[in-house]
């Protein structure tokens, strides 16, 4: 039984300095954590940069982010002119028809089987649309702004279909030029 002098509270211990406690190594461990160190410590060389695109690789890649970036634009514009005109909620339900939009474009274009699901799923989408456009006209200017979102949404799904229609095989390289093309 230790009597109270030598006893020490977690307040005591607070304010003493920590002190490393001293565990077992075996030699295989400190070499391993030698090997370790060196590493952390001596220099290592970089790697290489990628290499630079070929032109053609670059044309393409610039080609393609040149006919994606203004309907890129035109989405995103058409998208911020509806928020200012429709309400919120309207602009959330029908900004997320770029699904059904979307789907219907690569059936067309892609050739992509439509599946007796993926049709349910856009099929409700329209409705969900529909019935978002005949609740917001109890608000008058808002059925303008439904269909400017409308649109965007469209647009979306436009630039989405046409990514994966133009993208070339250098994909970062076509996203960096998309980037400095729209801004």
């Amino acid at each position: 039984d230790e009597d109270a002098s030598t006893k020490t509270t977690y307040l005591d211990s607070l304010s003493r300095p920590w002190t490393p406690t001293p565990t077992k190594t075996t030699s295989a461990n400190s070499k391993n954590d030698l090997s370790k160190l060196k590493k952390l410590l001596v220099p290592q060389p970089r790697p290489r940069a990628a290499p630079l695109p070929e032109r053609a690789e670059l044309r393409a890649a610039a080609k393609s982010a040149l006919i994606v970036c203004p309907i890129w634009f035109a989405a995103n514009a058409t998208y911020n002119l509806s928020v200012g005109m429709t309400s919120l909620t309207a602009s959330t339900v029908i900004s997320a028809s770029s699904a059904a939009f979307t789907l219907l474009l690569s059936v067309w274009l892609l050739r992509e089987p439509a599946t007796a699901l993926k049709l349910a799923g856009v099929a409700l989408c329209w409705a969900g649309n529909g019935l978002t456009a005949v609740g917001d006209t109890s608000s008058a200017g808002t059925l303008g702004g439904d269909a400017v979102c409308l649109l965007s949404a469209a647009l979306y799904a436009v630039y989405t279909v046409a990514i994966r229609m133009r993208a070339p095989d250098d994909l970062a390289l076509f996203f960096g030029l998309l980037g400095s093309c729209c801004n």
